[in-house]
This record gives structure tokens, C-alpha cells and sequence, in this order.
């Protein structure tokens, strides 16, 4: 899965930082982990992500659930 933003204050783009990202970057954590993502929902400041296995994966702000 590939992500970019200008802003990522709540890691929102899922690459374990702070930095924005002017160009689609892989993260490399799910590539590590042989993740195959199935349904991603992006919000606000947020991530969710469906595995191929029924993992759900979460990044970014949590503060509302």
C-alpha cells in the first residue's frame, strides 16, 4: 500500500514518522510483514485497513475510537 500527504502531524500515512510526503511512498512495514491489504478507509487523521488474513490495522490519530 502506497500513501501521501502534506500532512501527517498523527502518522496518519502509516510510515512509523512525522514526515509529510509529496510522492506516493510504500510502507514498507506491511511489505516486511507480508500484509496483503484488502479494504483500506482513510479519515481526517486516520487509517483502517483490512487484511487478506481478517487482520484489522489502525494508524494514525485514536482519540475517538
Amino acid at each position: 500500500m502506497y500513501t501521501f500527504g502534506k500532512n501527517n502531524d498523527e502518522g496518519q500515512l502509516g510510515h512509523g514518522d512525522l514526515e509529510a510526503r509529496g510522492v506516493p511512498e510504500l510502507i514498507l512495514s506491511l511489505k516486511e510483514a507480508g500484509e496483503k491489504i484488502d479494504k483500506v478507509e482513510c479519515g481526517f487523521m486516520h487509517c483502517v485497513a483490512l487484511t487478506s488474513l481478517g487482520k484489522i490495522l489502525t494508524w494514525g490519530r485514536g482519540t475517538k475510537g
